[in-house]
């Protein structure tokens, strides 16, 4: 009887690791440009700053270059963690390299997420393309809508 059920959760177990499948993902830029009419290039170029600022909370995400002439800012953002350490392996991360161009009257922004390896249909994975994919869209509308907000300097 015992050797029934060992068979039973062996084949059980068997079975649900066959669904797991080890994916690489692709490192596609996403880009976008805002128009914003009348505003100079060095209000945008410190509106893209502080946008970045703001939304580099993590100590692993990191504004690496900026230069008001060129109104350039860029910077590597940590978008999650994809997989726990473990007693095999450490722990692994999902990155985006942000970077940013202001002009008179436009910003682009574009982010391209690097390429990281997920097991699909495990437990201990955190994050899965989709998800990044997702958080690369919310990173670009709440640049875009940050860009846009007049400052006031009425304080």
């Amino acid at each position: 009887m015992n050797r029934i059920i060992a068979f039973i959760f062996l084949v059980l177990f068997m079975q649900g690791c066959s669904s797991f499948e080890v994916v690489t993902t692709k490192s596609i830029p996403v880009e976008k440009v805002i128009y914003i009419k009348g505003e100079a290039q060095n209000s945008l170029f410190v509106k893209a700053n502080n946008w970045m600022v703001n939304n580099f909370k993590n100590a692993k995400s990191v504004v690496q270059f900026t230069d008001k002439e060129s109104g350039n800012v860029s910077g590597r953002y940590l978008l999650s963690m994809v997989m726990p350490a473990s007693d095999y392996a450490p722990a692994s991360y999902a990155y985006a390299t942000i970077n940013i161009k202001v002009k008179d009257g436009a910003a682009k922004i574009s982010i391209t997420p690097e390429s990281f390896v997920y097991v699909k249909n495990n437990m201990l994975t955190y994050y899965t393309e989709e998800q990044s994919q997702k958080d690369v869209n919310s990173l670009i509308d709440s640049f875009s809508t940050s860009i846009k907000i007049a400052e006031d300097n009425n304080w």
